[in-house]
């Protein structure tokens, strides 16, 4: 059996779910008990790693993302980048600003990354808010488009 490390870096404005959408990969659930809260950290990222088997070898998948204001974020962006793999764009589909501020974080991503190659998977969240969705599916389908990303929603 190989083994496999693979770090997956993710990206988005503050507040938009990637907390929940990475508690939601990992762990399997979403406690909708607790409200997430945007949070300052001393540790300039937080990482969850999940591990699991696939066509017989084991993969180790930690996703990264940074918990830093955007200002601290570009001092430490080439080691946040450094090693990965993929990177998830995460937009909350409440906020049209979020889908848009991602062509920020893509820019920094292309400024500091070791590889300009990585794949990109754009994730709508806060799915269950689909009422008050601002960013429209076609929106997001663009975006897409012009970034060579897959989508997803959670």
């Amino acid at each position: 059996m190989k083994k496999y490390f693979m770090k997956i870096c993710l990206l988005g404005d503050v507040g938009v779910g990637k907390r929940a959408l990475l508690e939601r990969l990992v762990f399997g659930r979403l406690d909708t008990i607790i409200r997430y809260k945007t949070r300052l950290s001393i540790d300039p990222t937080t990482y969850f790693t999940k591990e699991f088997i696939m066509n017989e070898d084991e993969i180790r998948l930690v996703s990264w993302y940074p918990m830093v204001g955007d200002l601290t974020f570009k001092f430490s962006a080439k080691i946040y980048f450094k090693g990965a793999r993929g990177l998830i764009l995460a937009y909350d589909i409440t906020n049209d600003d979020s889908l848009y501020n991602l062509e920020g974080w893509i820019k920094d991503y292309r400024e500091n990354a070791e590889r300009l190659d990585l794949p990109m998977v754009l994730v709508g969240c806060k799915v269950d808010l689909e009422e008050n969705r601002s960013v429209s599916k076609d929106e997001a389908l663009e975006f897409t488009k012009k970034h060579k990303t897959t989508q997803h929603s959670v």
